[in-house]
């Protein structure tokens, strides 16, 4: 008979480092779940996280991502695999101007993709970025966070001036299970107080006369940013082969004085705008295993993104050379509305050496947008000189109601002709092969084809061929390959050679200039050396 003799416990402590892919060709980098949660960003936008990644910068002017020197409007931002674009001006739901549009308490992690991308993905010029959000598990967890900045912990500007600047952030998540092992829950919502001021300060033009009614404009004033943000998402495990997941998304934004651009500036504050966003998505996907080889993943997506630009006058705007800006704001009102409806299905097919899959997408847009310059009077003023002697300057000029110059774009029969209306369907079809050559080499082959089917101008111009018709591009052939070598087989240093066509899409931006710039359905309206009084003007318009 055998008895035990002793027993001993031995433990092992190992290091190990973060891996690198050995069988990809794309080149990118994966923003942890840490540096999400611990780096510090002001607005909690998870975008600017982006730009840790080599190659990718923020557009100043658009506030979009520049993957590879692409333009931003031709990158592609996807949340959990579902299109997350604004369908009327490119880059992400909401719009290019900084505005908070996703609760980052949400993000687990995202990825960069800058270049290499494979066939299953499309509709950009070069770069792609994919996130994935947090989900439920058998035990409850949470986060709360408040952020604050107020009067007392900001210094003078350069001008010496005490400015009362103040942000209060706040928000959290939370997850766990509603049923355990079968279903999960997670719930993330921020909400952001911002009160950012500003100074207008009309320059100075030596000798003029001032009226006290535009001194009155100057002085400190303030903008806000105030959006809040809720992400909810329910997983079910159905069985051994099916998970169901849901989610919701909602953003709700409203900015006054949303536009200043400067700490000071010669614009007063009526030349502002109210800015207002609205945006909900519902999505859903089933993911099943339907054989030891064979996985399907189907989604459905249904979102929506409205945004109203509301001037704070419709008194007609005057530029004062050398000295500021009075009136309203000339290019506003602004609409800009989508409906965003979209079907993926993607097949994996893993026999060892060869990783296929293969899919289709079908992303259908509803757009509407009003988007004009000039849809409120614009009067130029300009100092008046003989033999080089300056007889009455800019200011003198706008106070006895002198402008050199007025223009206006006015509907030319209904003013429901002033907004956009037209429907982008795209289509994608795509098949690619991951071969696993050797232990050290892997190639991937791929072909992807787009169709962009476009709305057609309602009201063409006879007399401009080119208004009747936005051509259909359904020939977006886009072949892929690459390779990725394991250089020496220790997984340390990877060779990745990528070649391929890209196609990005065409933002329904472009084709309402097409619609209300036709020369038919608005008319535009400019007068010069005119002596005319400006009211006189607008009356005589109309």
């Amino acid at each position: 008979s055998l008895s035990p003799k002793g027993t001993s416990v031995s433990v092992d402590v190992t290091g190990t480092s973060d891996t690198i892919s050995t069988e990809s060709e794309s080149v990118g980098t994966t923003i942890s779940e840490r540096l999400v949660a611990d780096l510090p960003v002001r607005g909690r936008a998870f975008t600017e996280f982006v730009q840790l990644t080599p190659g990718v910068v923020q557009e100043g002017d658009r506030n979009g991502l520049v993957i590879s020197g692409q333009r931003s409007i031709n990158s592609n931002l996807a949340i959990d695999g579902a299109d997350f674009n604004d369908a009327l001006q490119g880059n992400q739901r909401g719009g290019n101007e900084q505005v908070f549009f996703f609760p980052q308490t949400a993000i687990k992690e995202f990825q960069v993709v800058r270049s290499g991308a494979t066939a299953e993905v499309g509709r950009t010029g070069a770069g792609f970025v994919n996130v994935v959000t947090k989900s439920g598990t058998n035990e409850l967890h949470g986060e709360m966070f408040y952020f604050n900045r107020n009067k007392t912990l900001t210094s003078p500007d350069a001008f010496g001036q005490d400015l009362d600047n103040a942000q209060n952030q706040f928000g959290g998540s939370i997850g766990g299970p509603i049923k355990r092992d079968r279903a999960f829950f997670f719930l993330g919502v921020e909400q952001n107080y911002l009160r950012v001021p500003f100074v207008v300060r009309f320059d100075t033009i030596p000798g003029a006369t001032v009226p006290a009614s535009v001194t009155a404009l100057e002085g400190e004033k303030f903008g806000t940013n105030n959006p809040t943000a809720i992400f909810g998402k329910v997983d079910f495990i159905v069985n051994t082969n099916n998970t169901l997941n849901v989610q919701y998304t909602h953003t709700r934004f409203r900015g006054e004085n949303f536009s200043f651009e400067n700490p000071r500036q010669n614009i007063a504050e009526e030349g502002n705008y109210t800015r207002e966003n609205s945006s909900n998505g519902l999505k859903g996907s089933l993911v099943s295993v339907l054989s030891p080889k064979f996985i399907n993943e189907f989604r459905a997506q249904v979102a929506t993104d409205n945004r109203l630009e509301q001037p704070n006058t419709t008194t007609g705007q005057a530029v004062i050379a050398n000295f500021g800006t009075l009136g309203g704001d000339r290019a506003r009102p602004r609409l800009f509305e989508t409906t965003r409806y979209q079907l993926t299905d993607n097949i994996s097919y893993d026999t060892g050496r060869h990783k296929l899959r293969f899919g289709f997408d079908v992303n259908i847009n509803s757009v509407q947008q009003q988007r004009e310059s000039n849809t409120q009077p614009r009067f130029d003023f300009e100092s008046r000189t003989v033999s080089n002697v300056v007889i009455a300057t800019s200011i003198d000029n706008y106070a006895a109601g002198r402008p050199r110059r007025f223009r206006q774009t006015l509907a030319a029969a209904d003013p429901n002709d002033l907004i956009y209306r037209g429907t982008q369907k795209e289509f994608a079809l795509f098949v690619q092969d991951n071969f696993k050559v050797s232990n050290e080499l892997s190639l991937n082959f791929g072909l992807r084809w787009e169709a962009q089917i476009n709305p057609q101008p309602k009201k063409p111009n006879p007399l401009f061929p080119q208004t009747a018709r936005i051509p259909n591009d359904l020939k977006q052939w886009q072949p892929r390959v690459g390779l990725a070598y394991d250089l020496g087989g220790r997984g340390e240093t990877v060779i990745r050679v990528s070649a391929g066509i890209l196609a990005a899409r065409t933002p329904a931006n472009l084709f309402q200039r097409v619609s209300t710039n036709n020369g038919l359905t608005t008319s535009e309206i400019e007068i010069g050396e005119t002596t005319v009084c400006r009211n006189s003007i607008v009356v005589n318009l109309a």
